[in-house]
């Protein structure tokens, strides 16, 4: 069968088109076949990517407002050669479109690189080698697809078989998912090791570890949590609607006092340790080590008292962490925008992530340097069979690991020290913002 009589057809690829010996799940990789071009990008969405552009949530504006779901997410996320597992975090298995790109037409995009969560920081915008698959049950919600300038394949029955049928067409060999790497195949294959060694050493750059975690998780979380706060801010204060009370700048969302006020407050509640909390009988909720989230009403009426004598910088640190800043010359409270924010994390976290591949090299380093002082018997019992040879290869393939990413570290931190004191700057001024107007506040109560 050729797979382009049921692109932008009336035609629907069905299992009865498939011959199930005509591919192969968990096939093997030789050492050599793992590059960006024996790789694709797989994403299952409930969304059909109009002008062949995949959205961030944050940027497809499908964000509710309420003070169940909000999402600030900026990032789009793929597994590579297979189709996602449905698992405690998330369910994927009903959405209709599951699209099929190229790797190699988005190297310059991605910020990591996983077999189960590759992900970029922004929409992307997919290439004229995009398959479209799109279940037929769906079809009637969809226009003319060709409007789109997209390749549509119209399919019925079990996705993953007609994935996996596909991706072999296409020349990928497809993988099981599981929930953390490429599952390892019947035959004992761990294709997922080959493919973190080649791009650790070819892609220094990319982050090789799951997005939950991450500087850009906590990011989006910080963000979503500060908005979906606002709202019941908003709700609780009931002097303006959600819609009403988000003024924007070029420079970002202008506050309120009494947003400034309580978004402050918040900053200050969350510096505190555990135990302050507790001898302060402050009440909040904590779920699997998330932001911490207030009984708004709570927070309204809470003595200021309590709550000031915590660690400037720990409140500070909680600022810059949601991005609330004072404007002198406008005298209000604003939001940095969340891309300066993001840009922010994703520099922090990368810094982070690159030192911490460094120790483990070093570890490496250390472990091949005891066993060269072991002789060959002694590590043939071990189970170790290199000889001093191939140690000395390993350790100097290591050692430059270890200063690519020195070099990356150097490069990176120093954007990331002029963006952190400027908003650590900011975030004093609020600080010391706040303290002045309570000080006022304290002496207009006293002289009434």
């Amino acid at each position: 069968m050729d797979l382009k009589d049921y692109i932008n057809s009336e035609k629907v690829l069905s299992l009865n088109d498939i011959d199930e010996t005509s591919y192969f799940v968990d096939e093997k990789f030789e050492p050599n076949e793992i590059t960006p071009d024996s790789l694709c990008l797989v994403h299952s969405t409930a969304f059909f990517p109009f002008n062949n552009t995949i959205l961030s949530s944050m940027d497809g504006n499908k964000l509710t407002i309420d003070k169940k779901a909000y999402s600030m997410r900026p990032t789009v996320h793929f597994v590579l050669n297979g189709v996602v597992t449905d698992h405690y975090a998330g369910s994927w298995s009903e959405n209709p479109y599951t699209i099929i790109e190229p790797l190699n037409k988005h190297l310059n995009e991605i910020k990591c690189i996983h077999s189960v969560d590759t992900w970029t920081a922004n929409s992307v915008k997919l290439s004229d080698k995009a398959i479209i698959l799109v279940d037929i049950r769906a079809k009637d919600y969809l226009k003319d697809s060709t409007l789109y300038k997209s390749n549509v394949i119209y399919y019925d029955g079990n996705r993953n078989v007609i994935v996996n049928f596909v991706l072999t067409q296409l020349g990928y060999k497809p993988q099981s998912i599981g929930e953390k790497t490429w599952a390892i195949d019947s035959y004992g294959n761990d294709n997922f090791s080959s493919f973190r060694a080649y791009f650790e050493e070819k892609y220094p750059h990319f982050i090789l570890t799951l997005h939950y975690g991450t500087s850009y998780y906590f990011c989006e979380k910080n963000l979503t949590h500060r908005d979906r706060f606002l709202y019941n801010v908003n709700y609780l204060l009931e002097t303006k609607t959600h819609e009403e009370s988000l003024v924007q700048s070029k420079n970002g969302l202008i506050l309120d006092y009494n947003q400034a006020l309580m978004l402050i407050k918040r900053s200050f509640i969350l510096a505190m340790s555990y135990y302050e909390k507790e001898k302060y009988n402050i009440k909040y909720n904590e779920l699997n080590g998330d932001i911490t989230e207030f009984d708004i009403s709570f927070l309204k009426n809470i003595d200021l008292s309590q709550i000031i004598n915590v660690n400037k910088d720990d409140v500070v640190n909680e600022l810059v962490n949601i991005g609330i800043i004072y404007d002198e010359n406008k005298n209000t409270f604003r939001l940095v925008p969340a891309n300066i924010l993001f840009k922010y994390y994703e520099l922090r976290y990368m810094i982070n992530d690159l030192a911490s591949q460094i120790k483990v090299y070093e570890d490496q380093i250390k472990s091949l340097e005891f066993y060269k002082t072991k002789s060959i018997s002694e590590r043939n019992k071990a189970g170790y069979t290199k000889t001093d040879e191939e140690i000395n290869y390993e350790i100097k393939r290591i050692i430059n690991l270890i200063e690519d990413r020195k070099k990356i570290i150097e490069q990176k931190n120093r954007i990331y020290v002029k963006i952190h004191k400027k908003l650590f700057m900011l975030g004093n001024k609020v600080y010391d913002e706040f303290i002045k107007l309570l000080t006022i506040s304290k002496k207009e109560k006293h002289m009434g």
